[in-house]
């Protein structure tokens, strides 16, 4: 409890006074660098709250339509093996499953799967289809990487019906109930490690640089390891804002383009505005 209120304590200070600057630089380097990480755990979790508002009802919506409609797709009749990297089935190629209607409004791909031994690249778009089946790899076309190509030879030999398709989807069934729980967790890890740690410290060393540069050009010198106190903490505003722009993508685009040069700014305000009678109580120097 007694962390939590430090924590409070120096995030708000850490918004709202540049008397309290002077304070933060007396303290030792390891303080500063736990309330970077305590500022990036929580900045993260209110983005993956965001991201869930926006993006998770799609993502289960697409994932829950994927699942009906190879249940209610796949035929009867329809078997398919698998064995060293290849495939037969029963019936005529190209066998389609087609994706369940979901009106004029829907983007996805008309078909969900097409098995075509003679498939091509340049078919999926022909096919209109999510996954393509050729004789060697499984297709997918997606938004950011193209064309991805995944071997059959991954693939265990063994045979698929719909009687055993049926069974499988009520395991898949019950793990996509749990998905509104299990994706903001899964999400949660690289947003704290990657976006906002492994994102933020290399800016705040940057903008650290800039204000050591700064505070001498003017007379004003300061340590490095000051400089960089001061941007980890004036990184407070920069890192919030951030995190609650993620429900506006373009909101979001903006901050994360002029981050840099936003920190920079936000530090060099609080490095001048810096007095030497703070007037507020002495932080924890632990």
């Amino acid at each position: 409890m007694k962390k939590l209120k430090t924590f409070v304590y120096v995030l708000k200070n850490s918004i709202s006074s540049p008397k309290y600057y002077n304070d933060i630089v007396k303290t030792k380097i390891n303080f500063s660098i736990k309330y970077f990480l305590a500022l990036s755990f929580l900045v993260s979790v209110i983005s993956v709250i965001g991201y869930s508002i926006i993006y998770l009802p799609k993502y289960i919506s697409e994932i829950k339509i994927s699942y009906q409609s190879i249940e209610e797709g796949f035929p009867e009749d329809f078997v398919i093996e698998f064995k060293d990297g290849s495939w037969s089935s029963n019936k005529e190629e190209p066998v389609i499953i087609k994706k369940i209607d979901l009106g004029k409004d829907n983007k996805l791909p008309q078909n969900l799967f097409v098995f075509d031994k003679e498939g091509t690249i340049e078919k999926i778009d022909e096919y209109n289809t999510m996954f393509l089946i050729n004789s060697e790899n499984i297709l997918c076309k997606t938004d950011t990487e193209g064309v991805v190509a995944q071997p059959l030879k991954n693939i265990p030999n063994g045979k698929l019906d719909k009687n055993l398709l049926n069974e499988k989807m009520q395991t898949v069934k019950k793990v996509i109930g749990f998905l509104p729980y299990l994706l903001p967790l899964a999400l949660l890890i690289p947003t704290f490690l990657f976006e906002y740690v492994g994102g933020s410290i290399f800016i705040i060393l940057i903008s650290a640089v800039g204000v050591y540069i700064a505070s001498i050009s003017t007379r004003k010198k300061i340590d490095f390891k000051s400089a960089f106190q001061i941007c980890i903490h004036a990184s407070t505003i920069p890192m919030i804002v951030r995190a609650f722009s993620t429900v506006s993508p373009v909101v979001y685009g903006f901050i994360l383009n002029w981050l840099l040069f936003i920190i920079l700014a936000v530090s060099l305000f609080f490095r001048f505005r810096m007095e030497e009678d703070t007037g507020l109580k002495k932080i924890n120097k632990e």
